[in-house]
């Protein structure tokens, strides 16, 4: 087994500092449990201004990003035994670019138009940090996170100028969620200063990883195979030459046996509409999942059931999301053994249910009825609670008025012996997508399920939140845009079933939550939920399967009926629930075991 490993975690997020999904609190929670068990663990990630950290400066660095020198500044902050590095540089990561997502298509800009690029600067930024600052001198195990570190692993393979680097250390690529993939083109008319495209990030690396065989393990995948070598290089090259260009793409979908209708207002010099050819023809476009996938000495997903899906193509519908088009490449390496499945845990110390006002754990007497007693409180307090939480995050409680008035019509005491299911997370197609499907011809399945005599709290925000506000115009429903962590505690902790409809879920973090708070998880048999929740041990789970919509409702009828019926089993449950474990410990060490593995290998060549 290797020693002295010096582990760098890659990321665009790390909770505790920057958060907005599940990516981050692995990359913390993984990185201070290394760092509990003696590893030398250092974590690195972009410093957004929406970051509040009194840190230390350790440099400066100029890098070179496009056709400009930009000067990026390293920060460090020393937190539970773990070196965290901060990369700042207003460009990017300042002023409009503040957040750590932006949505272009708010923005009436091209996908990932804006974090693309950002990305590809810190990813350039980070590793000529690698090659320069002695902090980084003995990093030898790079960890890098979901598509935002693609760029990353595709300078380390093919640009030259960290071939020695891409010698000395080895790297494993986690991915966390496949649908989000980073795809931009490799080019576009006069892009030098807009940065929207990988030749105008890196003109050399446009170069190198245009090969015709290099460009096989980067592109967005499908069609590139039916072009001839000499046919691809006029598509890629010749630019002075758009009509050809276009003719070639013709030719391109004639060849697969696919019709596509050119638009006819389209103008040689519309680079929008161009660069929406390149996307339907999926060709000309950098996919930095691809790459990823393609050039780390190891891949790994966050449950071996999701290991096990991706490399299946998508579902009819776009209602099984599988290998999002990268399913060969992924059975690639599953079939040679470099695609593993690690269950992703949660911190137990922060999800800890005798730290709540009314504490409670399956360790106490009365735990039912503690935690019933935090059901009460809950639903008897909303109304002052959710004034408290408006006062603190303001603006982004976008409902409050409407949430405030239809709270004032409900009859909470009416509800407090009733099944009390919540929800908390994104309010996206993956979460709740299925709820606003037809369950028959004149009802949605949201609508069927609030035919049930039980409550819903729903909490979240995100595409489908004026969708889910159809909940707040139901004597049996509430729906909540903001979220806020205290309160979001309280509804773990209070619920008697957490709905998860996910259409694809790659390991889920929230039905962990609700477990250790005795709150039953009713979610889709996919992904982490499959990995984690026992049908009618811990929770119900239903198949994905042709009748997944009537499935949903069975589900929520068996969960409901064991309440009202079977109160020794839905007792039962909550208490396995409880006794899962699912923490960091385990997980750690497999991660551990890997890049040990990962470095045995590296050292025998």
């Amino acid at each position: 087994m290797s020693k002295n490993l010096k582990i760098l975690m890659i990321a665009s997020e790390c909770a505790g500092f920057a958060k907005v999904g599940g990516l981050g609190d692995v990359v913390y929670d993984l990185s201070t449990e290394l760092a509990r068990i003696g590893q030398n663990v250092s974590v690195i990630i972009p410093y957004y201004k929406v970051i509040h950290i009194e840190p230390v400066f350790i440099d400066a660095i100029e890098v070179v990003f496009g056709d400009r020198i930009y000067t990026a500044n390293l920060y460090l902050v020393l937190k539970a035994g773990v070196r965290f590095y901060f990369l700042e540089c207003d460009a990017f990561f300042g002023g409009k670019y503040s957040e750590v997502y932006i949505d272009s298509f708010v923005k009436k800009k091209g996908p990932f138009e804006d974090d693309a690029k950002r990305f590809a600067f810190f990813s350039t930024a980070v590793l000529d940090i690698l090659c320069s600052f002695d902090d980084f001198s003995e990093i030898n195990m790079v960890h890098c996170h979901d598509w935002h570190t693609g760029y990353l692993l595709s300078l380390l393979q093919f640009d030259s100028k960290y071939k020695i680097l891409s010698k000395d250390v080895t790297t494993l690529f986690t991915i966390h969620n496949l649908s989000y993939q980073g795809i931009r083109p490799f080019l576009l008319v006069k892009d030098s200063k807009k940065l929207t495209s990988l030749r105008s990030w890196n003109s050399d690396l446009f170069d190198t990883i245009t090969n015709f065989e290099n460009i096989r393990k980067v592109s967005y995948p499908y069609p590139i195979t039916a072009l001839s070598e000499s046919e691809y290089h006029k598509v890629i090259h010749s630019k002075n030459n758009k009509q050809s260009e276009i003719a070639l793409i013709k030719k391109l979908y004639v060849k697969n046996g696919r019709e596509y209708q050119l638009k006819d207002q389209l103008t040689v010099d519309d680079e929008i509409s161009l660069y929406s050819i390149f996307l339907h023809s999926m060709i000309l476009c950098y996919n930095p999942m691809r790459a990823a996938i393609n050039s780390a000495d190891l891949v790994n997903t966050v449950s071996k059931t999701y290991a096990s899906e991706i490399i299946l193509p998508n579902g009819k519908g776009g209602n099984y999301i599988r290998g999002c088009g990268l399913e060969n490449d992924l059975r690639f390496l599953y079939d040679n053994g470099s695609l593993k499945g690690i269950i992703n845990g949660i911190d137990y110390e922060q999800y800890n249910p005798l730290l709540l006002r009314n504490g409670f754990c399956y360790t106490v007497n009365n735990w039912d009825e503690i935690k019933a007693l935090n059901k009460k409180s809950l639903l008897l307090t909303l109304n002052d609670r959710l004034v408290t939480v408006r006062q603190r995050i303001k603006k982004k409680f976008k409902n409050f008025k409407r949430v405030n008035n239809h709270l004032s019509h409900i009859d909470m005491e009416k509800w407090l012996h009733k099944p009390l299911i919540v929800s908390v997370g994104r309010a996206s197609s993956q979460k709740v997508g299925v709820l606003f499907e037809d369950y028959n011809k004149t009802t949605m399945v949201i609508e069927e399920l609030l035919k049930r005599d039980a409550l819903f709290l729903f909490v979240g925000s995100g595409e489908f939140e004026h969708s889910l506000d159809i909940l707040n115009a139901y004597p049996n429903a509430l729906y909540l845009t903001a979220f806020e962590y205290n309160l979001g505690i309280d509804i773990y902790s209070s619920g008697d079933f957490f709905l998860m409809p996910s259409y694809y879920e790659p390991c889920g973090i929230s039905q962990l939550i609700a477990m250790r708070y005795g709150t039953i998880p009713i979610a889709s048999d996919v992904g982490g939920l499959k990995d984690t929740i026992e049908d009618g041990v811990s929770g119900f789970k239903y198949k994905m399967s042709d009748n997944y919509r009537e499935n949903l409702i069975e589900s929520v009828d068996r969960a409901i009926k064991v309440y009202n019926d079977e109160r020794q089993v839905f007792k039962t449950m909550q208490l396995n629930a409880m006794k899962k474990q699912y923490g960091w410990k385990e997980s750690s060490l497999e991660y551990l075991a890997i890049y040990h593995s990962l470095r045995d290998n590296k050292n025998s060549h």
